[in-house]
């Protein structure tokens, strides 16, 4: 935990090794973190809420979507695509994977965010009338 943690703060936006691609850092933290495995149960849900924090950190704010919520449609996609990084150590479907998990989410986060819209506007109009 202590390298990946080290890792983690040298590749952060203006660390020493700095990763760029926030959605590739966000996938490889996500990759260690459930490598390492350092929980009993949680390490999911943890590890998820480290990609998210990892592409929080790239854009200054907290991101408005759910990784854990995407990946819950598809549980079986994500731990297969896990389990096949895990045993090959080729990364490059890995990340395929995790950045289409990260579109979804952004998708889902828009959809969301509008329908809320909508309905606020729809509740504005009603009281008006």
């Amino acid at each position: 935990m202590k390298q990946f943690i080290r890792w983690f703060n040298d590749t952060a936006p203006n660390g020493k090794k700095e990763i760029k691609k926030e959605h590739v850092r966000a996938a490889v933290a996500h990759l260690y973190f459930e490598s390492i495995h350092p929980f009993e149960d949680g390490n999911g849900r943890i590890g998820r809420a480290i990609a998210e924090k990892t592409l929080s950190q790239t854009i200054g704010r907290p991101i408005l979507l759910s990784l854990s919520r995407t990946i819950e449609v598809d549980k079986k996609a994500y731990y297969l695509a896990l389990e096949k990084v895990q045993i090959s150590n080729k990364v490059t479907k890995w990340l395929i994977y995790f950045v289409s998990v990260v579109i979804k989410a952004q998708t889902q986060a828009t959809q969301s965010i509008d329908f809320i819209l909508k309905r606020q506007v729809s509740l504005i109009a009603l009281k008006n009338t």
